[in-house]
C-alpha cells in the first residue's frame, strides 16, 4: 500500500497476504509496495547519487525485507532490513549464476527513528565506486566495488520488498531524491517532517 501525506512524503506498507496481480499471475508470494525509476537514468562508469529521510516501523521482525534496490539485467544494488539491522549488498553473475557480497552492516534501526541516508554509486563490472553515508556519517566507502554488468538501461526501486509473509512493516520516505552531487545532503540534510517530530515527542512522554 502507497499513501502521501505531502508531496514529499511516502508511506509504504506491507502485511501479510499483500501480493502485486503481477506476482500471483506467477504464482509467486511475494509482499511488495515499491516505487521504480524510469529505466535507463543510472549509467555505467558514471557517478549517481541518492539521498532520503526514512524511518520505520516494524523493525524486529525476522527475515530479509528490502528498502532499496538498483537493477539492470538482474538485481545489482540492495539495502536490506534484516532483524533490525541495515545490510548493503551488492550482486553480480559469474558462469550464470547470481552471486551476491555484503559490502557493509550497519547498526540496528529502532522503530519511529528518523534515519538519513545519502548514497553515491558508480556501477561498474569491476572497480565500482561506492559510498554511503548515515546521519552525516560515513558508513562505507569503497572503489574496487564488482556491481553488476557493463551497459545502460538500470532503474532503481525504493520502498518495501519481502519474499516471507511477516506480519506488517512499514517504511516512510520523506525528500528522495536522484542526481549528479547530492554530497550537500550530508552536511546539510532535508529537514525531518513535522509528524515525525511529533510522533518522537509522545512517545518519549
Amino acid at each position: 500500500m502507497l499513501s502521501r501525506e505531502n508531496t514529499n512524503l511516502v508511506r509504504f506498507q506491507i502485511c501479510s497476504g499483500d501480493e502485486w496481480p503481477g506476482d500471483t499471475k506467477r504464482n509467486i508470494r511475494y509482499n511488495r509496495a515499491e516505487l521504480r525509476s524510469q529505466a535507463g537514468i543510472i549509467a555505467t562508469n558514471r557517478d549517481v547519487w541518492f539521498a532520503w529521510n526514512m524511518r520505520l516501523i516494524g523493525t524486529r521482525q525476522r527475515g530479509t525485507t528490502c528498502v532499496f534496490q538498483i537493477f539492470h539485467e538482474y538485481v545489482e544494488f540492495q539495502i536490506q532490513l534484516q532483524s533490525g539491522r541495515i545490510v548493503f549488498r551488492t550482486y553480480q553473475k559469474r558462469n550464470n549464476r547470481l552471486t551476491s557480497e555484503v559490502v557493509h552492516v550497519a547498526s540496528a534501526l529502532a522503530d519511529y527513528t528518523p534515519e538519513c541516508l545519502v548514497i553515491r554509486l558508480r556501477p561498474k563490472a569491476s572497480q565500482g565506486h561506492m559510498q554511503v553515508w548515515r546521519n552525516g556519517f560515513e558508513l562505507f566507502s569503497s572503489e574496487t566495488i564488482n556491481l553488476g554488468t557493463d551497459g545502460n538501461g538500470r532503474y532503481s526501486k525504493l520502498g518495501l520488498y519481502r519474499k516471507q509473509n511477516l506480519g506488517s512493516l512499514v517504511s516512510e520516505v520523506a525528500d528522495m531524491e536522484l542526481g549528479e552531487d547530492l554530497s550537500h545532503r550530508v552536511t546539510n540534510p532535508s529537514p525531518i517532517p513535522e509528524s515525525w517530530i511529533k510522533d518522537m515527542y509522545t512517545r518519549i512522554r
